[in-house]
């Protein structure tokens, strides 16, 4: 899973009031093999990512306790455009938030516009160009994780997966 969102990390509080919850009603329960988990996001007042990652994964330990979740953290530097809207990606999704995850507010209110699209059959076709932009983030995902800038700057922290 693929997690593009330039805001989820950027507060200390959204990881709790967003991810978390987010993270509790997608993530699968049980799975014999481990799942490969990577968030694209600016660090919360220049955190280092290494303790960011720390905290996510004590975080995961206690929602999915029988889940082996490789995790990646990607961070986004500065202004970054081709990181702008929020996405996730997996192998039979893709949900778009323009708007960001955060879709109810604190009373249980629709507040955000999203779009969840099935990967199959919806994207036989490409009649909407939906695989295009599924490949799309995906390859511009790869792109930034392979990325010598990205590993020497150290704005990567886990598997790399």
């Amino acid at each position: 899973m693929i997690i593009i969102d330039p805001y989820i990390l950027s507060k200390p509080k959204l990881l709790q009031e967003n991810l978390i919850p987010l993270l509790k009603s997608i993530l699968p329960e049980n799975l014999k093999i481990p799942f490969h988990l990577s968030i694209f996001s600016k660090i919360a007042d220049n955190k280092p990512i290494d303790e960011m990652h720390s905290q996510i994964e004590e975080e995961l330990k206690k929602i999915r306790q029988n889940l082996d979740i490789e995790l990646s953290i990607h961070k986004i530097i500065g202004t970054d455009n081709e990181f702008h809207s929020r996405h996730i990606i997996t192998n039979n999704a893709l949900i778009d938030s323009e708007d960001g995850f955060n879709l109810f507010n604190y009373i249980k209110e629709s507040t955000k516009n999203a779009t969840i699209t099935k990967v199959y059959p919806r994207f036989l076709g490409d009649d909407r160009g939906d695989m295009s932009k599924y490949l799309k983030w995906i390859s511009i995902a790869k792109k930034r994780a392979l990325s010598k800038k990205e590993i020497i700057g150290g704005a990567k922290w886990g598997d790399g997966n």
